[in-house]
């Protein structure tokens, strides 16, 4: 049976016409590639001055508390403490309550966000009788309403670029389930920025009204205390923005 249509085998040479064809076609999709990823990456948050510094180990001491969540009291303010992977630190902190402490890890920052992951072994928490006391005495709280983004603050603070928006949503849910503090970042309505740690529930963890949120544009209204220079968020309400 013979036909005039070019048979393509591939230990031969391919037929002219499909040659043409791959000539016009393979240019407009490496185009179209490249266009796709421009406009992706234009509408990527900036992950801001995030640090998370693994090539040196950090230290501080002050005094451990371990509500809302466990964090330092420094005289530079709080210092909030998470394990390595997507777990906050209650469990080692809990023998440590109230205590100076010294503890070693990798620093995470951002902004006035502060953390250290700490370091594996028994010496990343160590007590520290001469720790300075920084006073717990707490702020009258005040009510705020706010537009903003509900976060897990390890990978927003840099262990994760970007550390935010959607498309860091089912990341932020696992850590934030997994014990690393939550918070809320944004603006309030006299256009200033402003976070705080979400104050978690009995469970240990925020409500699953809050983490529902997580990652999505919100507004939100709360009530924020600030205690040993932790902004705190409590009766936090959000919906969609």
């Amino acid at each position: 049976m013979s036909t005039d249509r070019p048979l393509y085998v591939g230990y031969m040479p391919t037929p002219r016409r499909h040659l043409l064809a791959l000539r016009a076609i393979v240019p407009l999709l490496l185009v179209l590639a490249a266009g796709i990823g421009i406009l992706t990456a234009g509408t990527m948050n900036e992950p801001g001055a995030a640090v998370w510094d693994t090539s040196a180990v950090a230290e501080v001491e002050g005094v451990l508390r371990l509500r809302p969540v466990p964090h330092v009291v420094t005289p530079d303010g709080p210092v909030l403490l998470v394990e390595q992977g997507k777990f906050g630190a209650q469990e080692r902190a809990a023998a440590f309550a109230d205590r100076g402490v010294r503890v070693r890890g990798a620093a995470i920052e951002r902004g006035a966000i502060r953390l250290i992951e700490l370091a594996a072994g028994d010496g990343a928490l160590a007590e520290a009788p001469a720790a300075a006391e920084v006073s717990g005495v707490p702020t009258a709280s005040r009510r705020v309403r706010a537009t903003g983004e509900i976060i897990d603050t390890k990978c927003f603070s840099g262990a994760m670029k970007p550390g935010e928006g959607r498309r860091h949503r089912a990341c932020a849910i696992l850590c934030i389930r997994g014990g690393i503090p939550a918070a809320f970042i944004g603006i309030d309505e006299a256009g200033e920025p402003i976070w705080g740690i979400i104050e978690p529930t009995d469970s240990g963890l925020p409500s699953e009204s809050t983490i529902d949120r997580v990652g999505e544009p919100v507004a939100a209204e709360f009530d924020l205390t600030v205690r040993d220079g932790l902004p705190v968020i409590s009766g936090l309400t959000v919906s969609p923005r």
